[in-house]
């Protein structure tokens, strides 16, 4: 993630303030004070708010799952396989820790990042009120691809490694018309 200075940022080790900021939780909420799933969690039951007015998310419309998933298999094959050069053997574990211990959700209502290693657990929401915008580049021929979600306050989310990227994103952009 890269904040309006320039600084970039792992989209999963944002302070409170930038969370704030961003939207990602209400701005009158404490990082001691809210039920978190990891140290310094954003809540998961509560739908992502706005410090500039009201509610993000619509309450009155029930959460439909779009996608939910923890990326790419095509990714994992290919990077065991690859794994046999000793070259590729750091990307390969990086790979199989994001397969066991990140996952996206994409709904009507929000982009969520759920991260559950057992060194640093937290969840990112982002409600579709704050994306901007939207764009996807394939790898490997397509098979998988990766995300950049631009959010209206400057700030990126970067998701890597996800399988039906071109559906998600369109997903993504007729949510935020809507």
């Amino acid at each position: 993630m890269a904040l309006a200075d320039g600084t970039c940022y792992d989209a999963l080790q944002l302070s409170a303030r930038s969370r704030r900021q961003a939207g990602l939780v209400k701005a009158d909420s404490s990082d001691s004070s809210t039920s978190t799933t990891g140290a310094d969690s954003v809540p998961a039951a509560a739908p992502a708010r706005t410090s500039r007015g009201p509610a993000a998310v619509n309450d009155s419309i029930p959460e439909e799952l779009f996608y939910e998933g923890s990326g790419s298999n095509a990714e994992l094959v290919l990077s065991l396989i690859l794994a046999a050069t000793l070259v590729y053997i750091p990307i390969t574990i990086a790979i199989v820790g994001k397969r066991l211990w990140i996952k996206y959700r994409f709904t009507n209502k929000r982009v969520t990042i759920i991260n559950t290693s057992p060194l640093f657990a937290k969840t990112v929401e982002v409600a579709y009120s704050q994306i901007a915008e939207v764009r996807t580049a394939p790898r490997a021929f397509g098979l998988w691809g990766d995300c950049v979600i631009f959010l209206k306050n400057g700030d990126r989310l970067e998701i890597t490694g996800l399988e039906r990227h071109q559906e998600i994103k369109r997903h993504i952009m007729s949510c935020i018309i809507d």
